[in-house]
């Protein structure tokens, strides 16, 4: 693994400067096999890091039952995508869940997080709770 760091306004990786052109590619709203066509036209860009969230709900969409192979979905391939990414030789930034972004269903995570657990409240920045909560706009 490449060793990132900061010094005087640098992004510094394996101690060279670098600088980060890269873009977002959401794996898991895209089908398996156009993963290598669209990263090919990444690197024609010449782009050299790929954005992406990974969102908890895709890969446990039931509780306790994890995929980040694609053996449920293609799609969820996690592991296939940041080899492919890798083979590229693309930098990753990796934006985990739980929370990953309001504009998914639930900001990322799984439903049956409310629905088992309804002491589990997700709140915005400003502290109120997130719209998402009883399902719906109030």
């Amino acid at each position: 693994m490449a060793k990132v760091r900061l010094e005087n306004g640098q992004i510094l990786i394996d101690d060279k400067p670098r600088s980060i052109r890269g873009g977002s590619m959401h794996y898991w709203g895209i089908p398996r096999g156009l993963w290598p066509k669209i990263i090919e036209r990444y690197k024609e860009a010449h782009l050299n890091t790929m954005v992406t969230y990974i969102p908890w709900f895709w890969h446990e969409s039931e509780e306790g039952q994890f995929d980040f192979t694609g053996t449920t979905v293609p799609e969820r391939d996690l592991t296939g995508f940041l080899e492919l990414v890798k083979e590229y030789n693309l930098y990753l930034i990796a934006r985990p869940g739980p929370f990953v972004n309001s504009e998914l269903r639930e900001g990322g995570y799984p439903a049956w997080l409310f629905e088992n657990y309804p002491e589990v409240v997700s709140r915005r920045s400003d502290g109120k709770e997130a719209f998402w909560v009883g399902r719906g706009l109030k």
